[in-house]
This record gives structure tokens, sequence and C-alpha cells, in this order.
């Protein structure tokens, strides 16, 4: 499926290519081939399903609607303001103006070099709208677009909005995701523990049933435990963002040797588990990673690498994940 797609794509930029040499070629100011070909809006959005992106040279992007959410090639869940920038100009674009013709050699090399193959899909397994969009004018205000099947590119753009909208579609399989780490009610968290191997004392270990928390010390012994304190600690999973994703990271590959300062564990009634694992850093080390207790207990302690279960590697800051890194005194009664 994966080969199909891209001889597809493959195809259609050697179509623009031809397209391109008809229409700077041809004498006949008229050279739109179907009436529909600035028709690039999609006027009931909330009928769109599924958005097929691919730039030639580049990973094609598959962006599917799920029940309240979407998800990017199928394997991640995207980030819903990245989304909904994306439908906005879906549903908004429209014509700015026809570009002079002494343009059209220039417009349409940025087709076949760099343009962006655009299918939407609605409820048919076949896209009903297929567009390609190409660079950008200078003022960055105005986006290149020629629908399939034409060879008459078109200016468009989107009332009050000034910045580059070619970037809206443009993003990699990464810039698409959810920044979530966590997204978890509390009633759906069976177990949770967070261990710090350097300070076994600080670590803790829980189950949660019926509204109600059992708290163990690392050795297992039972442990007495603040109820509201433990419902604000399980409450803090619904929304652990990132700041960024950090996977192209060289010392990605060297945390797995090295003992983190703190790990995160949580089993959800489902049973599915997940595991973050912490390393301090110090921007003023050229190794980065500090376990010293000088450095942990200042204020220089302000972000973590965050080695995830998923084998993603995130940057994370300390603000973003206080409310889970508790230590076993800080849940007693």
């Amino acid at each position: 499926m994966k080969n199909k797609n891209l001889l597809l794509l493959l195809l259609g930029f050697i179509s623009l290519g031809i397209l391109s040499f008809y229409l700077i070629k041809s004498n006949n100011p008229n050279t739109s081939l179907v009436t529909n070909d600035r028709d690039f809006a999609v006027q009931k959005i909330d009928e769109v399903q599924k958005i097929f992106l691919a730039e030639r040279g580049k990973p094609s992007i598959q962006l599917t609607k799920e029940k309240n959410y979407w998800m990017v090639n199928g394997k991640f869940k995207v980030a819903q303001n990245k989304i909904n920038n994306l439908l906005f100009v879906l549903q908004k674009l429209k014509l700015e103006s026809i570009p002079p013709k002494s343009m059209y050699e220039t417009i349409m090399s940025t087709f076949v070099t760099n343009g962006i193959k655009v299918e939407i899909y609605t409820n048919e397994s076949k896209p009903s709208k297929t567009y390609y969009i190409g660079g950008v004018t200078n003022d960055e205000k105005g986006l290149y677009c020629i629908m399939d099947g034409s060879v008459q590119p078109y200016i468009m753009h989107i009332d009050f909005i000034e910045s580059n909208l070619r970037y809206r579609y443009n993003l990699s399989e990464e810039q698409w995701r959810d920044l979530y780490i966590f997204g978890l009610n509390e009633m759906d968290i069976q177990e949770a523990s967070v261990m710090y191997p350097l300070y076994p004392e600080k670590s803790f270990q829980l189950s949660y049933n019926d509204q109600k928390a059992e708290l163990k010390d690392n050795k297992g012994n039972p442990q007495q435990v603040n109820q509201q304190k433990m419902k604000k600690f399980l409450q803090s999973f619904t929304q652990i963002g990132t700041e960024a994703f950090e996977n192209s990271n060289p010392i990605k590959a060297k945390l797995v040797d090295m003992t983190p300062y703190c790990i995160i564990k949580v089993k959800t009634k489902n049973n599915q588990e997940t595991e973050l694992k912490l390393y301090p850093i110090n921007p003023d080390l050229e190794s980065k990673i500090d376990m010293s207790p000088a450095f942990l207990n200042s204020d220089q302690l302000f972000r973590f690498y965050g080695a995830y279960s998923s084998g993603d590697l995130y940057l994370v800051q300390l603000g973003q994940i206080s409310g889970i890194m508790t230590t076993l005194q800080e849940l007693h009664q």
C-alpha cells in the first residue's frame, strides 16, 4: 500500500510537470480546463474523515478522524490545535487573485519541486477534493494552489490571516503529534508508583479501588495515607504534557545505561501500563545529566529528559510534572 501511494504521488507530480509545460507554452488566456478548478474550500468541514498529505521526497502523512480526536498515520493522537488549524484552512481557503501569466513558469516549478498533494475524504473511498499547494507569495499571505486535473494556478488566502498557510499542511509526523505524556482520568488508574533509585525512602506504590487508595513504601509495608493528597496526586495524571520531543537527540542512546532520578509507572484498569524515567538536566554541564544533591536541591533544576515506555524521549519542565513527582512523605497523614 505504501509503495502504491508513492507511485501515485510520483505520477501526480509528473502530470503536474506536463500540465506546467502546456500552461506555459499555451497562448490561450483562458487556461482553466474545468469550471470548479478554484473551488478549494470544504463547505461541510464536519464531514471530513481523512486527509492525505504528501510531498515528494518526504514521508506521507495520513490524518484520520476517530470519535472525538484525530490520529496521524494510525499511530499517534494528533494535537488538537494543529488539526483545528488545518481544518480552518480547508474550510476558509478562498481566491485572492489569478497570478499574471509572466509568473506561471516560476509558480508551476514550485508545484513540481516542493508541491504538497492534498486529498480530502468525507465518507467516500475516493477523495472528494484533490489539489496541490506550492509556495507562498512574497508577503506570505497568499498560497499558490492548483486543482488536480487543472492547468490554472491560483493565489488563495484567508481573510484576516497573515501567517504562512503552507506551514499548516507541511508538518512531519512528530510535529502533528499530541504533546501529552499522560492524559488519564483518576477513575481509570488501578496502580501507580513513584520510585527514586537513589533515595528509596522517598519511593512509594499505591493501588486505587473504589475511590480509596492503599499506600505502601518501597519494601511493600503499608503506610498511612492522606486520601485528599492522594486524590490530588491521581488527578495530576489528567494533563501531563511535554515541552518538546527529543527523539533525535544523541543523548537518547546514552540514557539506557544511566540510572534515572525518578521512575513513574501507571497501570490502568484495562491493564495498559506506561513508564516514565526522568533524568535531571544541568545546562552548565557538557554531559547534561546531573544527579548531585546540590543540583537537585537548587533553583537550577528546571528541566528533565523523560524516557517514555513508547520509546519517545521528551523534554519536560519541572512545573509540568510536579504534581506526579511526589514522595512518600508528602502523601502521609
